[in-house]
């Protein structure tokens, strides 16, 4: 869960700071991400 944190809050660092735009691959990747922590912490 800490990893989805620190991609979120560095996604948003760099999007402001660096006016970057946010691409399909990159939206992608994060649902990946996410959902490989749902396997991981599932009961």
């Amino acid at each position: 869960m800490q990893e989805v944190i620190t991609l979120v809050i560095f996604v948003l660092f760099s999007s402001i700071a660096f006016q970057t735009q946010l691409k399909l691959n990159h939206l992608i990747g994060f649902f990946l991400l996410v959902l490989a922590v749902y396997f991981i912490f599932k009961n």
